[in-house]
């Protein structure tokens, strides 16, 4: 008797898989989105603010809201890793299914982690033009040195890479 093969799906988890290597996700400001200063009009790429941001420079201090977002959150991250790519090859999920998961977990963990930072505060003169907005009723989080008008933090999202 002739023994037949079937296949229940091992083809396709083998071409999903190949298909998953290389692939990844980009969280954070993507090239591109544009932040307009509201008092002086000008237009400025956030990709910059939020390097700036997070490096500094000679006159700005580090506030890292990426890398320790990621540092704080690198246990999470491989859990929920791990749980999609079971998730991938029980055939539940598809590969950018699970990809935009992992994404959509970080992006949160970056959210949250640009929401709490408060230190090292804003310089006295940033305050005061911080004070003046909240008067317009322009500005909700004055002690976030990381937010003025909030749309660096909104800005941040995650791309899907195959």
């Amino acid at each position: 008797m002739p023994v037949k093969d079937i296949d229940k799906g091992w083809i396709n988890i083998v071409r999903d898989l190949k298909r998953m290597g290389g692939s990844y996700t980009k969280v954070g400001l993507q090239q591109g989105e544009q932040h307009k200063d509201p008092e002086s009009g000008e237009m400025s790429d956030l990709v910059i603010i939020g390097a700036v941001h997070e490096f500094g420079t000679r006159r700005i201090p580090q506030r890292s809201w990426l890398r320790t977002a990621f540092d704080e959150n690198i246990s999470a991250i491989n859990r929920v890793k791990a749980k999609v790519f079971q998730e991938v090859i029980n055939k539940n999920i598809s590969p950018i299914a699970g990809l935009r998961l992992v994404g959509e977990f970080f992006e949160a963990k970056v959210k949250a982690n640009i929401v709490k930072i408060k230190t090292p505060p804003n310089a006295e003169s940033t305050q005061r033009a911080k004070a003046r907005k909240v008067r317009n009723r322009t500005v909700t989080h004055i002690n976030n040195p990381l937010i003025d008008t909030g749309q660096m933090l909104q800005s941040v999202r995650h791309v899907e890479v195959m």
